[in-house]
């Protein structure tokens, strides 16, 4: 979406994952605080989670960044952290 899009409601982004070239839509999510145990660690479901919205700033650059937040993965991902990046780094 175009950078001036302003903020979508969470429930109208679409997340797809592609699969042996077909798309298939990801309608899991997952809002509240993941316990890490063995069931979360071995669900092998791709889920979306979160929806958060912030702001970051830079020391280098004099401007904000508005962001809207989502992390696509299993919950094994998310407990360990996997494709994690820092908005400000990337």
């Amino acid at each position: 979406m175009s950078l001036n899009e302003g903020w979508i409601e969470e429930d109208k982004i679409t997340f797809y994952y592609r699969e042996n070239g077909a798309l298939t839509e990801i309608t899991a999510r997952y809002s509240l605080g993941l316990e890490d145990n063995e069931q979360n660690r071995s669900d092998t479901d791709i889920t979306i989670f979160g929806g958060s919205i912030g702001e970051s700033e830079s020391t280098y650059v004099d401007c904000k960044i508005i962001h809207q937040t989502f992390y696509v993965g299993t919950k094994a991902n998310l407990l360990a952290s996997v494709n994690h990046f820092d908005i400000l780094a990337f």
